[in-house]
This record gives C-alpha cells, structure tokens and sequence, in this order.
C-alpha cells in the first residue's frame, strides 16, 4: 500500500477508535523507517493496527474492515489486533517509530522494523518470510540486529517455534542466494536451547 493510502486508512482508524496513539505492526510498519519498500509492503492492502484493550473491533470491521464502504471506495482496509494475537520480541513499546504526519507529528507509530521481521518470523507464513528476505536488501534494515530481536523471542509463549522457523528463513535466504545471511542464520539456530 501506498503512503498517502495508509494515512488515510490511519485518518479513518483514529476517527473510529478515539485513541491518540496508534500502532501499527505487520508489512506496513516499514513506511517511514525504511529507504526501501519491499514488494508485499507496496502489494498489501491490509494494514494491522495493535489495539490492545479496544475491544470493540466489530466496529473497526464495520467502518474499515474489507467488507466495508471505505474498502469499497479506497482498496485498503484495517486489520485490528489485540496483543495476544501477535508475538512481539520484549521491550518492543521501548522501541516504537513515530511516523510524522505533514505537520512534523506523529501522526502513528510503527513497530520498530527489526522488530516487526522477528513478529512475521514467527507468523512463519511464506509472505513474512519473503517479506523478511525482500527486507535484507534495504540499508535502513541490519541482519545481526534482526536475529538478536529473534533472540528475543525465546523469552516469548511460543519460543518453541522459533528453530522452525529460523530453518523457514533459512531455506528462502538459500533459495534467494544470500548465502552470508543463511551462513548467520545457520550459526544463529546452533545457539537455541529451546
């Protein structure tokens, strides 16, 4: 999705919610933080707000959901999550992004983006796995960060994932030729004592 697309699915969201601070994870985190939009951010039309404790998402499915008016009319809709729903590396509200609006506020605030490949390392899907490869050839984006976020995660409810999903990585970084980074990765799954 486009810039000008997720501030105006932003725009819709705070009206809807009332809440001062958003937060989005997922794909669309990557706006403002990057030099670089990968592919499945720029082919998403989706974006996920975290909104922990709003409760009321029926309402956020009704007025931006992708059965709404304003999915009908703009080809993007909201994605609202609460906290259990995603896994996130600890002390990542330590590192939220505030993305500026025209106006020099933060308009949002974004998932860190080595924080936001550690969460789609865990969704494991092959998108988040494209999405984390596409990611590597950014210079905004450190690979020894990502997997000390990875790290991270071991700490998490569902640590025991993470080898499989690291071998998940592991095999696209292969397939994609980066072998420095499979060589990494590979080192990095040797350490997990899950």
């Amino acid at each position: 999705m486009r810039r000008e697309a997720l501030e105006m699915l932003v725009a819709k969201v705070a009206d809807v919610t009332r809440l001062g601070r958003l937060v989005i994870v997922g794909s669309q985190s990557a706006h403002g933080q990057i030099n670089w939009l990968p592919g499945p951010v720029l082919r998403s039309i989706e974006a996920d707000f975290l909104l922990p404790g709003f409760g009321r998402s029926s309402v956020i499915d009704d007025e931006c959901g992708p059965e709404s008016d304003f999915f009908a009319e703009h080809g993007v809709y909201a994605d609202p999550l609460g906290a259990g729903i995603v896994t996130l590396p600890r002390g990542w509200e330590d590192r939220l992004v505030p993305i500026l609006n025209s106006e020099g506020k933060p308009g949002w605030w974004a998932l860190e983006i080595h924080d936001t490949a550690a969460s789609k390392l865990m969704a494991g899907r092959e998108k988040d796995m494209e999405f984390i490869v596409e990611l590597t050839h950014s210079q905004s984006f450190d690979f020894d960060t990502f997997l000390s976020r990875a790290h991270l995660l071991l700490e998490s409810s569902h640590a025991a994932g993470l080898p499989s999903r690291i071998q998940l990585l592991i095999e696209r970084l292969r397939v994609a030729k980066r072998t420095d980074l499979e060589r990494k990765s590979l080192e990095f799954l040797k350490t997990l004592r899950v």
